[in-house]
């Protein structure tokens, strides 16, 4: 039964319906994720400019605020701006790293789609004008060929890596979501840090005032 439904080209057809469309869907999902980490940027960049703006006025008023928290205070309230800050840094990175893909994304798709639908089409021909000749023609498209092309002008050390990467995740046809997703969630724990950072400077300032 098993051969009988791979040799049919209807249940073929259905089988390949079904899973493109579970792809297309998974992929969706991904891209809808994704574009939140434009969301969680701004609010590590609110908090990143308001850890600037404590940073400043601590070292400001140092004068002032050192009989207020004590030396050991001081440094511990300094310590946890300085890491919130490190940490919000790095979560801008990785929001820029989750925007370039995103966007590639999107412009990748917009230009691949009429492209793929003319080879669609011209497929269809082919393949009508080689059997009425009884030819078989491959008409898939070389995705390797593709991307070795699009290698090319990158330098050595880069097209390593792309090659590397490529025949890591071959066969996933979520490739190019796998990356971003991973830094995207990388975005989202550092600045759960950076904020957890913060909150941790006000309880150690309110702590150590309070001990004084």
């Amino acid at each position: 039964m098993n051969d009988q439904q791979h040799d049919d080209p209807l249940l073929e057809w259905n089988r390949l319906n079904i899973e493109n469309a579970e792809q297309n869907l998974v992929s969706a999902l991904f891209s809808s994720l994704i574009s939140s980490s434009p969301v969680v940027d701004r609010f590590s960049l609110w908090l990143l400019a308001g850890t600037g703006a404590t940073a400043a006025l601590l070292i400001t008023n140092a004068n002032d605020i050192l009989p207020v928290l004590g030396e050991t205070g001081f440094k511990v309230c300094g310590g946890f701006l300085v890491v919130s800050g490190l940490l919000g840094f790095l979560a801008k990175f990785s929001a820029i790293s989750c925007e370039i893909s995103y966007e590639n994304d999107l412009k990748i798709r917009q230009a691949m789609i009429p492209i793929l639908d003319k080879h669609s089409q011209d497929e269809d021909q082919i393949q009508t004008y080689a059997e009425q000749r009884g030819m078989k023609i491959n008409t898939e498209i070389d995705m390797m060929k593709v991307l070795q092309d699009f290698a090319k002008p990158f330098p050595f050390l880069a097209r390593c890596i792309m090659w590397w990467y490529w025949k890591k995740n071959l066969g996933d046809r979520q490739i190019a979501y796998i990356r971003p997703v991973k830094v995207y969630y990388k975005q989202c724990s550092l600045t759960g840090w950076q904020t957890l950072s913060f909150i941790a400077f006000v309880i150690s300032g309110i702590a150590y005032a309070t001990l004084l």
